[in-house]
């Protein structure tokens, strides 16, 4: 058996980041555009968080661009409207 003179440190290989689907920026802007039009139609922010099944904070900072806009919210602001996913990202005019 050797015996180990100097100090010796092991490290793991780093783990690839899976990055799965992303918003691009475009995408981003449609959809806060989408949730300021729909808090218009609602009437407040309070009434289409409870609407999407999320929390008013989460959906004010969307809304004034202090959150990340992501697929999660894009999802449940299409679940909520009843609109296909691919509309709310696209910008096509959210029906009244």
């Amino acid at each position: 058996m050797a015996i180990l003179r100097a100090r010796k440190t092991w490290k793991r290989a780093p783990i690839p980041k899976k990055h799965g689907f992303r918003l691009t920026p475009a995408e981003k802007a449609s959809v806060r555009a989408a949730l300021r039009a729909a808090t218009r139609r609602y009437g407040s922010i309070v009434e289409l968080a409870a609407k999407m099944g999320v929390g008013r904070k989460y959906v004010d900072e969307a809304v004034g661009r202090r959150a990340r806009v992501g697929i999660g919210i894009a999802l449940a602001f299409a679940r909520a409207i009843g609109v296909p996913f691919e509309d709310v990202i696209a910008g096509r005019p959210i029906p009244t």
